[in-house]
């Protein structure tokens, strides 16, 4: 007698089939791929035991496990999503509420944007909320995309900002070499 266990994973009712997806351009299947599994993830975000990339897999027929544990773990650097370390790691949606600061975006003039928001979800934070830093850049349509972000605690804000200070002449003294070195090599 074998048994098969249902999967209790809410999953979008229109993914893709193979076929469909194999059709995409090489960008429309990044993008695809990574808004499915944000979707998945957002979906089952009160399971307690969060996703693994087996649990993945079993619904995402048209990308191998290797490509899913890329797209987890680029969602996963840029704090799209969490996990917990073990066997099988476990990944979770990121549902913290965050704060845009007043004033606190900018654009640089090669199309990057960075904001700056605060984050609280637990007591704890409530006392020292995060500060986190988003990257994004303008692609061909003006739409932002994200490219990265980092957190750091509030009350280590003031120490992470004097440090970057008196770190900043040996920043300037490294592009300035490393430019000459280009022109040298140009030349």
């Amino acid at each position: 007698m074998s048994i098969k266990l249902e999967s209790s994973l809410k999953i979008p009712k229109n993914i893709m089939s193979d076929e469909e997806y194999a059709e995409l351009s090489r960008h429309n299947k990044q993008f695809y791929l990574e808004n499915l599994l944000k979707t998945i993830l957002k979906m089952n975000r009160k399971r307690d035991a969060g996703i693994t990339i087996r649990d993945l897999s079993s619904l995402i027929h048209f990308v191998s496990d290797r490509t899913i544990k890329h797209y987890i773990d680029h969602l996963n650097d840029i704090g799209e999503i969490y996990s917990l370390k073990g066997k099988p790691i476990r990944y979770f949606f990121n549902g913290r509420v965050s704060h845009e600061l007043p004033g606190g975006s900018f654009e640089l003039s090669n199309n990057r944007i960075y904001e700056f928001k605060l984050i609280a979800n637990n007591l704890s934070e409530l006392l020292s909320p995060l500060i986190i830093i988003e990257e994004y850049k303008r692609d061909e349509f003006d739409e932002k995309e994200k490219k990265g972000s980092i957190m750091i605690r509030g009350e280590d804000f003031d120490d992470f900002i004097n440090f970057f200070q008196t770190y900043k002449p040996k920043i300037n003294e490294y592009i300035k070499n490393f430019k000459e070195k280009v022109h040298e090599v140009i030349e």
